[in-house]
């Protein structure tokens, strides 16, 4: 019995001592001389750990319930490099518990979808700390493919300069899939048909805070900065949109019915498209905007900054400034669609043609309520064209003024003076550098304007001297009192 115990021990002693079975831990190149190989013999908890360097490798399988780490506080210290010979990482069938983070993950190639990453049937595994950048699918989704209902959470993750022939040059998402990104940021991605940098369609409802889309087009198509269509839900949050180009939609194109888009705290900023919606383009697609800031977008011929076609939905605390349009409403364009916008603030929009602020056509009714319609470059605050139907657009509580082409004019001249709307300076903090804060004295401010309350998206946030009335005697006394 005693030397069949001291036989064990070296065995116990040597298993104890082994880093694999102490930890699961499988080294990149320590102990392995691939990421490949070590992946095909992991087991369900085990972490692949690789070291900072360059792995030309391709179409990497991971493994359900396995980490795939490299350096997640410096990404480009570990690079896998496909080198156009296939996708970089395919994860199918993954689960919750697993992980990549921490990699560049460049030169991916799929003739069909998913050039850097494919993450499809049923899978929800957690991608971060990830830079993917210069990879290319001949179909969709030239970085992230993510199909059917598969839903990943996306943490930190930088898509940079990858394309797509059809759809989605950063991300494509179909079928059923209920991802989480946050802090994610799409640059100078490209697609040739939908959404530059991202693009969802077919029941898809992604969740995004935190992501920037900066510089993606898709020139000859829609949604430059992301596309949405067919039964596809987003909610976006404190998310920003700028210097995206496409067709329509520079920024986000909404398409589709059964469909809502919702943007909470967005910033469009110097978005372009050649045809309608600078910054965001809807199309029988409700929308749902509130504390969403539209500055500096174009667009050639209809709606400047927001155009929407067959919708409805709430624009509410939302800021249209400084957007321009050749053609057709500088800030917004409607067509057969009847928003309720409240607490919004128009100021230094244009339209070389008509409608610097609004355009309405083919029976829209837009309800304006609290909101100011001031100082457009070009054209009138509103105009209706009513050849396709007539418009109704209606106001209460509003401020319109200082409009070039005219304020209370056509279709909204009924509305002047009553229902709480007025005429008169808002008195902006600082309109030229886009500050749409309203000085305390202003008539929109609540103190001052008690009927209706605060007009506008914004508050008070300067207090400017108040002229003081003073008869002539007055003055005479006030010169004698000083001599």
């Amino acid at each position: 019995m005693k030397s069949s115990l001291l036989f064990a021990l070296p065995i116990l002693f040597l298993a104890v001592l082994s880093p694999q079975a102490e930890s699961g831990v499988l080294r990149v190149p320590g102990q392995y001389a691939s990421i490949q190989l070590a992946l095909g013999l992991a087991a369900a908890g085990d972490t692949v750990a690789v070291s900072p360097g360059l792995f030309n490798e391709h179409s990497l399988v991971v493994p359900s319930d396995i980490s795939l780490l490299g350096s997640p506080s410096d990404p480009s210290a570990v690079v896998i490099d496909a080198q156009g010979q296939g996708p970089v990482l395919v994860l199918s069938g993954c689960s919750s518990s697993t992980r990549v983070s921490g990699f560049t993950l460049t030169g991916g190639h799929s003739i069909e979808s998913g050039g850097a990453v494919q993450c499809d049937v049923y899978s929800t595994p957690t991608l971060e700390d990830l830079v993917i950048t210069g990879n290319h699918a001949d179909s969709c989704a030239g970085g992230i493919l993510i199909s059917f209902h598969s839903s990943p959470e996306l943490n930190r993750i930088m898509l940079q300069s990858n394309s797509a022939d059809h759809y989605g040059g950063g991300i494509y998402m179909t079928n059923y899939c209920y991802p989480s990104l946050v802090d994610v940021h799409f640059i100078d991605n490209q697609s040739v048909e939908l959404g530059g940098g991202l693009c969802c369609r077919k029941n898809v409802d992604p969740h995004l805070e935190d992501c920037t889309f900066d510089g993606n087009q898709c020139p000859g198509g829609l949604g430059g900065g992301a596309y949405f269509y067919s039964r596809t839900s987003p909610t976006l949050v404190r998310c920003s949109f700028s210097s995206n180009e496409s067709y329509s939609g520079g920024g986000i194109f909404a398409d589709g019915v059964f469909s809502t888009c919702t943007l909470n705290d967005v910033h469009f900023e110097g978005n372009h498209a050649t045809y309608a919606g600078g910054g965001l383009a809807a199309h029988d697609n409700p929308v749902d905007v509130t504390d969403v800031t539209f500055r500096d977008n174009h667009a050639g011929q209809y709606g400047g900054a927001l155009y929407l076609q067959e919708c409805g939905g709430t624009l509410t605390n939302v800021v249209f400034w400084s957007n321009y349009c050749d053609q057709y409403g500088g800030a917004l364009f409607c067509w057969q669609s009847s928003p309720t916008i409240t607490a919004t603030t128009f100021a230094s929009n244009g339209a070389a043609s008509s409608g610097g602020s609004v355009y309405c056509r083919n029976m829209s009714h837009p309800e304006f309520v609290s909101s100011i319609l001031a100082f457009s470059t070009s054209g009138q605050a509103v105009y209706c064209e009513d050849s396709f139907g007539v418009c109704n657009p209606t106001l209460e509580c509003c401020d319109v003024f200082g409009n070039v082409a005219g304020d209370w004019t056509g279709c909204i001249e009924s509305y002047a003076s009553v229902s709480g709307n007025l005429t008169a300076d808002p008195v902006f903090c600082g309109l030229e550098l886009g500050d749409l804060r309203i000085d305390v004295n202003s008539p929109c401010s609540p103190d001052v304007n008690v009927e209706c309350g605060l007009i506008g998206a914004q508050g008070t946030g300067c207090d400017s001297p108040v002229a003081q009335m003073r008869s002539w005697g007055m003055i005479k006394a006030m010169y004698r009192q000083r001599l």
